[in-house]
């Protein structure tokens, strides 16, 4: 699968290109945007090199997580969504980073949601598992707007030595799916 994914609610959910680099970086060496994420910044040429990797990897791919880009209409990258398939194929995880220019206006939601519907149309997946830091009211808000609920899962992760504890929500497959 190249180049688009999915269109909807003004975004386009596609691969990652070479010229999202300055971008990505933008969003990915924001201390802010850091804040309640699991992922550490990388530098200049990591990060080319992990664009490049992503850019070809099958998406969804079992046991390994698969990154695109999270784009306005005229292809302008503005976050990133990790797709994440389980071995055995029967759950998906989920999670987004945005541009701090662009938070707070719904696009997280509808990202979330065109992926979770990309997830629930072509795979056999069960349900998606979204995580939120404790913390970032902004994402808990996201994720119940979607109508997950909580799973009962709590995760401690350190990135950088920073504590984040992450809850777990589940969106199950939506009937007729």
């Amino acid at each position: 699968m190249s180049g688009l994914l999915i269109t909807g609610a003004g975004l386009i959910l596609r691969r990652f290109q070479p010229d999202d680099l300055d971008a990505f970086l933008g969003w990915r060496t924001d201390p802010e945007v850091a804040l309640y994420q699991s992922w550490t910044a990388m530098d200049r040429d990591a990060a080319r090199t992990f664009l490049s990797e992503v850019a070809v990897m099958p998406i969804p791919c079992a046991g390994r997580w698969a990154q695109i880009a999270v784009a306005r209409p005229d292809g302008t990258a503005i976050g990133d969504i990790g797709l994440f398939l389980s071995a055995d194929q029967r759950e998906a995880e989920i999670g987004i980073s945005l541009s701090r220019a662009v938070q707070g206006r719904g696009l997280g939601r509808s990202a979330v949601a065109l992926a979770a519907r990309y997830l629930f149309d072509n795979s056999v997946i069960e349900r998606c598992l979204l995580w939120s830091d404790v913390r970032n009211a902004a994402s808990l808000a996201m994720i119940a707007s979607l109508g997950a609920q909580p799973a009962g899962g709590e995760e401690t992760v350190q990135p950088d030595g920073s504590v984040l504890v992450e809850k777990c929500f589940v969106l199950p497959r939506p009937p007729g799916c």
